[in-house]
């Protein structure tokens, strides 16, 4: 009996240090793994490692159900070491749970990461555009001698370039909402200098301290990067697992940023309008000067229609302009000056026209003589 006693108990412990020993090296690599420098994070791979893990851990269970179930059969038989038994299958069932909520950590944390990510590759690109729209924006329109065909041409293009404004707001708006539910992952490897909340991903007990899921806790102190001492809510200090843990969102630093981003693009907004209020100012001075060029035969040539229709969208267009601009600035001052003449011009012209021709009386004369 006492042989068979041995033979059975050592094999059920063999079996359990197994499993342990299994839980162990995957325990040891998430406790052990740093999320506070997303661009250290090999994302794709962890993703691949996540789904792999997760496989694992279901091949798993059945052999660890199966030596749970050996060890409970012992127990059931009346087993003498009853002791060494229940220690390993406690010990067994707390490891198990702790790996699932690893598992669950891995997961969240992953979830943090890929957003963050995903966050700033789309905040710098969207901050990429706004530069190259700027430097665009000042090198390119601030010709002032063009043909009306450019200027069209030159209003085409500013008026993409709003369309591209308004897309990239919507993206700014975006990125606000996002942020909100991104947490500052950096503050994980900066040494806190007064408790700072977190919050517990997970269960988590030890002889020292009880957390649980959802918990708002207070990390104490950080130093040690891979196990912090928080304080539970009850007011108990305690070693955890830095992995149990997550700074809530929101991120200071990415609020900043985005206020950056904002103000930048407010900026853009604004050298956009200038720019386009240059193009338009420029359009209607050229074309003023083209009219104000008539003379009476070149006004004659043209439709009395088509003249009208020249004047109307000139003043249509010149008023429009004026509409937008400071009464006293020194161009709004300019160009209602050159409508003013511009106008002057064209009515001299037409005046002219509308003038009977005086007779020829040359024949006339050359008869009576």
């Amino acid at each position: 009996g006492r042989m068979l006693d041995l033979d059975s108990l050592i094999a059920f412990v063999r079996a359990a240090q197994i499993e342990l020993v299994w839980m162990s090296e995957r325990e040891e690599i998430e406790v052990t793994r740093q999320w506070s420098d997303v661009n250290q994070l090999d994302i794709p791979m962890l993703q691949n490692y996540y789904k792999q893990l997760l496989h694992e851990i279901e091949l798993q269970e059945a052999h660890f159900n199966s030596v749970h179930n050996q060890g409970a059969a012992l127990l059931n038989q009346g087993h003498p070491a009853v002791n060494v038994i229940e220690a390993y299958l406690t010990t067994m069932q707390t490891q198990w749970d702790w790996l699932l909520n690893l598992a669950r950590c891995l997961e969240i944390h992953l979830g943090d990461a890929l957003n963050l990510r995903q966050f700033m590759e789309e905040a710098q690109t969207c901050e990429q555009w706004m530069e190259r729209q700027t430097e665009l924006l000042e090198s390119h329109y601030d010709r002032t001698d063009f043909s009306l065909e450019e200027g069209e041409k030159l209003l085409r293009e500013l008026d993409e370039i709003y369309e591209m404004l308004d897309r990239y707001q919507e993206v700014l708006l975006s990125l606000v909402e996002r942020s909100r539910s991104i947490p500052p992952l950096w503050q994980r490897g900066e040494r806190v200098n007064k408790p700072t909340p977190v919050q517990a991903l997970c269960d988590y007990v030890d002889q020292s301290i009880t957390i649980r899921r959802g918990d708002e806790c207070r990390v104490i102190d950080n130093t040690d990067l891979i196990r912090w001492v928080v304080r539970s809510p009850e007011g108990i200090e305690g070693v955890v697992p830095s992995v149990v843990f997550r700074f809530p969102p929101p991120d200071g630093r990415l609020v900043g940023y985005l206020q950056r981003l904002q103000g930048f693009y407010d900026r853009l907004k604004k050298l956009w309008l200038e720019k386009h209020r240059l193009v338009r100012f420029n359009m209607v001075l050229n074309t003023m000067r083209t009219i104000r060029r008539w003379d009476l035969e070149a006004f004659l040539a043209i439709d009395p229609d088509q003249r009208e229709a020249i004047m109307k969208a000139l003043n249509d267009d010149t008023n429009k302009l004026l509409s937008e601009m400071d009464p006293n600035d020194p161009l709004a001052l300019r160009l209602r000056e050159e409508l003013r003449l511009t106008n002057e011009h064209y009515y001299n012209l037409l005046q002219l026209s509308l003038k009977s021709p005086e007779p020829d009386l040359s024949e006339e004369y050359e008869r009576k003589l």
